[in-house]
């Protein structure tokens, strides 16, 4: 990516001082004692001379000379060996490494004829060996041994016959010269530093970004020993690291690490805020390289709640708006809301949607999906991509909001009945007007309480009813006077909770088809002043009838006032 190419011109490498590994044959030295293979000694020469042999028998017993990595003469076999002739095991360091320190477990010895030499040496020059005292018929090196050796490319253990001229006698029954390794660990130096290679390159190696929970890139390295290991340091310390195949039993040990290699840094556990991140890749011996540091901006934390939520509308629609959360190091990307419909029978959500933009803090142009009451919940989502899908904040939208952009300039008011005149004698088209249009940016439920304003009545009428059956004629006494009857007056109009059936179409249809001047929803319809009148709507927007402040119910919808 371009990012991490700006990077990479500018990233120096670093080369550790020189480092060491080790490699192990046959057996592990010390009181584990684990069997391993022989892959790091070759025999030399591959076919051994007459009357000697070389073979391996590992894991070790360290109990038979004929055990381990062995060299000896052969028993039974010819009875004499050339002068000059010999068999032995080589460990070769690989190119631009030296042997350092050999540790082994081993015997070699010999017996009746001095002319014989076991050996452990290092570029020809022996440095175990032994020598039969006077007087005795056997000497043998046994046991645990560590020798520092000189940086020397190759370590020999093996016999030969040292005869100035003429032969060596073998054994008949027992050997007289041997040496067997049934441990060795070879200390190799490399004192180069590996390359490392192919970038990084990836999500994770970008200084620009915010980063959060587990990203990757890309990245290797190349070496004479391999590429052992690649990590992630932030700040200085380590915080993740691959492994690469490694096998300590061979010279050359490690492979070499793709360039195309994936490498992931599980960020959760590091702090919120601004680090250093660099690439690392080691050798076999420890030798490293790094590509960086750069910064790495992290940011595990999902946003709070938006504050002080508030919708207003402007225009044909709403415009919500709220206040980020503070504390917050990677900037709000991205709001997500959603629109439910509230009140009893209410349908399914709408589907989540978001609006994004640098330290977003409103939605414009927002639009009810239809008439009644709605719940708005909004979270925010911050530019590491942490959605605070628990941290919502909630707002409930009035009739009032799903009216935005809606116009009853057409609509004709029919609040009586046709063909009979209000009372003062003026008709019910004079006193039928458009409501008022919401000034942008205002709050419907200010708008709608001018509009009531505009459309009460000044006098108020009871609605029609039918004549009173006289009840039959009770004879009374003249002279007892009857109480008075008082009427009550007239109060402002109270919610009425009143259960009824709802009509066909269900409560949302018969929601749609009436237009409330009501705050409070009760029951599928509204609870309306006393002195408002409430219009109620036909599917295609014109109006069906205007009903009085009286106990009324048209569909679903319910008008009380007490009196």
């Amino acid at each position: 990516m371009a990012g991490a190419t700006c990077v990479m011109a500018t990233i120096a490498v670093a080369q550790a001082e020189a480092g060491m590994y080790h490699v192990v044959a046959c057996s592990n030295l010390g009181s584990t004692s684990a069997a391993l293979p022989n892959n790091a000694w070759t025999q030399v020469p591959a076919r051994a001379p007459s009357g000697l042999e070389a073979f391996v028998a590992c894991p070790s017993m360290r109990g038979d000379r004929r055990d381990g990595i062995a060299a000896q003469d052969q028993v039974p076999g010819p009875s004499n060996v050339d002068a000059g002739a010999e068999v032995f095991w080589r460990f070769a360091a690989p190119p631009g490494t030296s042997i350092t320190e050999i540790s082994v477990a081993r015997s070699l010895g010999k017996a009746g004829d001095e002319s014989w030499r076991p050996y452990g040496r290092a570029d020809g020059a022996v440095f175990d060996t032994c020598d039969i005292a006077p007087g005795q018929d056997v000497c043998e090196n046994a046991g645990d041994a560590t020798f520092a050796i000189n940086n020397a490319s190759t370590i020999d253990y093996g016999v030969r016959c040292d005869a100035p001229s003429g032969q060596c006698a073998t054994g008949s029954s027992l050997h007289n010269v041997w040496t067997s390794l049934y441990a060795a660990d070879v200390s190799v130096t490399d004192s180069s530093a590996p390359t490392l290679t192919g970038g990084p390159s990836g999500p994770l190696w970008n200084a620009a970004g915010y980063h959060g929970g587990t990203q990757s890139a890309s990245f290797g390295g190349s070496d004479n020993t391999g590429i052992g290991e690649a990590d992630w340091f932030v700040d200085g310390r380590p915080q993740g690291f691959d492994r690469g195949p490694c096998d300590f039993t061979r010279p050359l040990p490690c492979a070499e690490m793709p360039a195309d290699t994936q490498h992931n840094l599980n960020m959760a556990a590091l702090p919120d805020g601004q680090h250093q991140l660099q690439a690392v890749v080691k050798d076999a011996a420890g030798n490293q390289a790094t590509a960086g540091p750069i910064n790495l901006n992290i940011d595990n934390t999902p946003p709070a709640a938006p504050g002080r939520l508030t919708a207003v509308l402007a225009g044909d629609g709403l415009t919500a708006s709220w206040t980020n959360p503070d504390g917050q190091f990677a900037p709000i990307a991205k709001a997500h809301y959603k629109l439910c419909p509230v009140g009893l029978g209410a349908g399914p959500c709408q589907a989540e949607q978001t609006a994004t933009g640098t330290n977003i803090s409103s939605i414009n142009g927002l639009r009810l999906p239809g008439p009644g009451t709605w719940g708005l919940t909004v979270w925010l989502e911050d530019a590491a991509g942490n959605v605070g899908t628990a941290n919502i904040a909630p707002l409930i939208l009035g009739p009032a909001y799903a009216s935005a952009g809606i116009t009853l300039a057409k609509a004709k008011l029919d609040r009586h009945p046709a063909g009979r005149p209000r009372q003062g004698g003026q008709s019910a088209d004079r006193e039928a007007r458009d409501p008022l249009p919401l000034p942008a940016g205002q709050a419907p439920e200010a708008a709608q309480h001018h509009q009531e304003r505009r459309r009460t009545p000044r006098r108020l009428h009871r609605p029609p009813q039918a004549p009173a059956r006289r009840p039959p004629h009770r004879h009374r006494d003249p002279h007892r006077e009857l109480p008075r009857r008082r009427h009550p007056p007239l109060r402002q109009a109270q919610p009425t909770r009143q259960a009824h059936a709802p009509l066909a179409g269900g409560p949302r249809q018969a929601a749609e088809r009436c237009s409330l001047c009501g705050e409070e929803l009760l029951d599928g319809g509204r609870s309306i002043p006393y002195g408002c009148f409430a219009r109620s709507l036909r599917p295609d927007g014109s109006v069906a009838r205007l009903f009085p402040p009286s106990r009324t119910r048209f569909g679903d919808c319910v008008f009380a006032r007490e009196s």
